[in-house]
């Protein structure tokens, strides 16, 4: 699993398991185990090159510090680095914002289309424009996701983040493993 911070939670499992072992009498899990965990997008590369795709449901502060933190490493100086970008009204997505915004050339904002928690994209809008960012606006996220591949397209290069919630992440990840099953996604 990618980001410095899982670090930090594989420790806090293996010591809330080792707890649990000691009360409980829980067995040992398998050596091998935390080398197949995975998370389903969570800082999910769904593809290298030419173009980084990188799924995250960063969905609260600290989540969206951690993205933050793991994009500063990916595609430095290589292409544009695009952020779409989707929240739920009840999480403080303009805090989630201010901290993404400055790893990113671009923001595409939407929202998802399935959960009626999600932000008004006009609500998404008005605070990027009032924070010094001006961005691409659509209410679909295929339209946000094509957006973000004409940024990126004319170089052939890049990052493509899209972050912000659970219920984007579950739209976002089928079209995407489509995309990429058909070739690269360029």
């Amino acid at each position: 699993m990618l980001g410095a911070h899982q670090s930090r939670n594989v420790a806090l499992a293996l010591a809330a398991f080792d707890v649990l072992a000691e009360e409980f009498g829980f067995r040992s899990p398998p050596d091998d185990v935390l080398s197949r965990l995975q998370i389903p997008g969570r800082l999910e590369v769904i593809q290298r090159e030419p173009i980084v795709v990188l799924l995250d449901v960063a969905h609260n502060e600290p989540s969206a510090s951690a993205l933050a933190e793991f994009a500063q490493t990916v595609t430095k100086g290589a292409g544009p680095r695009v952020l779409v970008f989707a929240a739920s009204r009840d999480k403080n997505w303009p805090a989630m914002l201010s901290r993404l915004v400055g790893e990113f050339d671009f923001v595409v904002a939407t929202q998802y289309r399935r959960n009626p928690r999600a932000t008004p994209v006009g609500q998404l809008r008005d605070r990027l424009t009032s924070i010094g960012v001006s961005p691409i606006v659509t209410a679909e996220p295929a339209e946000a996701l094509s957006a973000a591949l004409k940024l990126v397209a004319a170089n052939h290069a890049g990052l493509i983040c899209i972050a912000g919630s659970f219920f984007l992440a579950s739209e976002m990840r089928p079209l995407l493993l489509q995309w990429a099953a058909k070739g690269r996604i360029e």
